[in-house]
């Protein structure tokens, strides 16, 4: 669970609150070994709680992957999140700073995870932080009451491949994941929080070389798809798209479906590499025929 899912809710202790518990939404990365890592700021609430008493709870759920059922998915088939077949896990521990000789790893990893964290306030004093367990954690996954599985047990498990990785182990190697070209006019794009984008609904952006190729994209988006007379771009980028979002966590424009990108995910392929993710092949045809409306 911990491979697919990249955000959970941390429980504290409330400082401010008169020591009452306090959840919160925080997002994360897995390196692989079962260990959880995040990046904060200690001026967020919860931060401010784990000064003060570092035990947290975090929990995740395959509801948070998208497996269990929302507004958009078939109930009938899919469990309710809080249906003991829809799985939930939590971790009990205390939460500390990352040692100085892992922060370099889980740098790469979380930023691969969640690019949008490179670009964040760098005056906020970001750090990244892991949580040590110290009680057995808390999993339902089945009918019958929890299991209590022990730290020992849980860091023995040796994971399964995340569907995401296994579609690269198929596909070529990692590409990069903050340069771009624009679908208007083929230039190189470095992705920052000040490159000109067009916005989607529900988070996705395409990124441009100047504001006016994003206009002109904005009032001829077709025009700017790649068709079937065109070439795509040589090598590993025309496979895999640039930027590479592989692994990375998005929404589709249409339906708000959680998507963990793969070789597989449904896209609409721009001009020079860059891509709209779906969560199906029906919402790729909404977009053919009304792309304006999916626009933010």
């Amino acid at each position: 669970m911990s491979r697919n899912i990249a955000w959970g809710v941390i429980a504290t202790k409330s400082h401010t609150l008169g020591g009452v518990p306090f959840g919160n939404v925080n997002s994360f990365v897995d390196l692989g070994d079962g260990h959880l890592y995040f990046y904060v700021s200690p001026w967020d609430t919860s931060m401010q709680d784990v000064a003060a008493d570092p035990h947290v709870s975090f929990t995740i759920s395959e509801a948070m992957s998208g497996k269990c059922a929302s507004a958009s998915t078939n109930t009938s088939i899919a469990p309710d999140p809080e249906d003991p077949t829809c799985a939930r896990l939590t971790y009990t521990g205390t939460m500390r700073k990352v040692d100085a000789s892992k922060k370099d790893a889980v740098e790469a990893a979380m930023f691969a995870r969640h690019p949008q964290m490179k670009s964040w306030p760098s005056g906020h004093g970001w750090f990244f932080a892991t949580i040590d367990l110290t009680s057995d954690l808390w999993l339902i996954d089945f009918y019958g009451g929890a299991a209590m599985i022990t730290p020992a047990d849980y860091y023995a498990v040796v994971p399964s491949l995340a569907p995401a990785e296994a579609s690269e182990r198929m596909g070529p190697p990692p590409g990069s994941n903050d340069t771009a070209l624009c679908p208007v006019s083929g230039a190189n794009v470095t992705i920052r929080a000040s490159t000109p984008y067009v916005a989607l609904k529900n988070g996705q952006r395409l990124y441009f070389s100047s504001s006016s190729a994003a206009s002109t994209y904005r009032a001829r988006p077709r025009d700017f798809w790649l068709a079937p007379h065109d070439m795509p771009l040589p090598g590993g980028d025309g496979m895999r798209g640039l930027p590479d979002v592989r692994g990375q966590t998005m929404h589709c424009p249409r339906s708000n479906e959680s998507i963990t990108v793969s070789m597989q995910t449904p896209r609409v392929v721009q001009k020079h590499g860059q891509a709209v993710y779906f969560c199906c092949w029906g919402c790729v045809t909404a977009f053919w025929e009304h792309p304006e409306a999916y626009f933010a």
